[in-house]
């Protein structure tokens, strides 16, 4: 209860600055950048010539060359777009942190500053953290743009009626919580320490030993909430 109390008391050193960078940002992924790699990724399936997609033409969907190189930089695109508020609510919630108050352009200068970061080869386990991971386990904890990604209800339907698919689908969720509970420091450091992603990775890895069961249940009672 007392550290929770503190929490709070931290948030709430720069939580008019968080709400209105939020507010904004959710304005402008509605209003804009949502429509817009929703028809980035209509103009992929109407340059490969599908209409429609569904479990028997999806994985011949993705595998077309094209499909790949189009799809990659959308990928791109889109986790570029994700880090960036990712890495402002984090710049503001350390400033909290710091007890230092932040208005919201100091935020995003601070933001655009660290962005130069994500253009590295050494960072290239970014995408699959923030666009893969995170969403498909549903953990809870990802930005609002990235928690609307999800797994087609079609492809949900294929792998809940197959039984082989359906224990690898479930394997796959576990290896993906383990990972993302070894990883979860990551974007700190990656953000806070100007780290490459894979140095970032190594220290989430060494802050979390022996604690792992307290961050799976703080995670569950997160998710829960």
């Amino acid at each position: 209860m007392k550290r929770m109390r503190e929490a709070i008391d931290i948030i709430r050193i720069n939580i008019w600055t968080l709400v209105k960078y939020e507010a904004v940002y959710k304005i402008l992924t509605l209003l804009i950048f949502m429509p817009l790699f929703l028809k980035g990724f209509n103009e992929i399936m109407n340059i490969t010539g599908y209409t429609y997609l569904t479990a028997d033409n999806l994985f011949e969907f993705l595998f077309k060359p094209i499909t790949l190189l189009f799809l990659f930089i959308l990928v791109i695109l889109m986790t570029l777009y994700n880090m960036f508020d990712i890495t402002t609510i984090i710049v503001i919630l350390d400033a909290s942190y710091q007890r230092k108050t932040i208005n919201t352009f100091e935020a995003l200068y601070a933001s655009l500053s660290k962005w130069k970061n994500l253009f590295s080869i050494k960072n290239i386990l970014l995408p699959f953290f923030v666009l893969l991971l995170i969403p498909f386990v549903n953990i809870g904890i990802s930005s609002d743009f990235i928690s609307s990604i999800n797994i087609p209800a079609f492809v949900m339907e294929v792998i809940e009626g197959n039984r082989i698919y359906h224990i690898a689908y479930y394997i796959v969720m576990i290896i993906f919580v383990i990972i993302l509970i070894l990883w979860m420091y990551s974007l700190h450091y990656f953000v806070l320490e100007n780290e490459n992603y894979f140095l970032a990775i190594k220290h989430s890895m060494a802050l979390g030993k022996h604690k792992h069961i307290k961050d799976i249940l703080i995670l569950a009672l997160i998710q829960i909430f």
